[in-house]
């Protein structure tokens, strides 16, 4: 019989399991939450979603130099000249930033306004964040086994 293990993030994929010529295939609808969940965690002033590289590259324009970082990928490939949302990275290049962040969505009307929602929720302190720890990425195999072990509460941020 054929088994599925299913997992919530490609960070919960564990490699041991994946011995002897199995596959994974990750979904990850959540990449855009978790980006956003960790660069302000790591400190961005805001995150401003848009709906392609055009209007990012519009809203950059009117903040002030310097003050932003240009994120986003379309199907699943970093847009040229964007960095790529891949959270470990941005808590590196977005502490004291806006994000200015382009994601591909099929469902983005409905998306774009939620998330502003929650956004602006979490700017007026209305929301808080649910951080369960920050970790050097030296501990990463220990944040692992807290994530097997389900008993955390909240995203476990690993920082270089």
């Amino acid at each position: 019989m054929t088994k599925v293990h299913v997992v919530l993030r490609k960070e919960d994929i564990d490699e041991m399991a994946l011995a002897d010529r199995k596959v994974a295939v990750v979904f990850d609808v959540l990449l855009a939450t978790s980006s956003i969940t960790a660069v302000l965690a790591a400190g961005a002033r805001s995150v401003i979603p848009v709906r392609d590289a055009e209007e990012a590259k519009e809203i950059a324009l009117r903040l002030p130099e310097g003050s932003c970082e240009l994120v986003g990928e379309y199907e699943g490939r970093t847009i040229v000249g964007f960095h790529p949302p891949a959270p470990l990275f941005l808590q590196t290049v977005c502490p004291e930033k806006t994000v200015v962040l382009s994601t591909t969505n099929e469902k983005r009307a409905l998306y774009e306004q939620s998330l502003r929602e929650l956004l602006a929720w979490v700017q007026e302190g209305s929301l808080k964040l649910m951080i369960g720890g920050v970790y050097p990425l030296e501990q990463a195999s220990e944040v692992h086994r807290l994530l097997q072990g389900r008993k955390t509460h909240g995203k476990l941020l690993l920082v270089p």
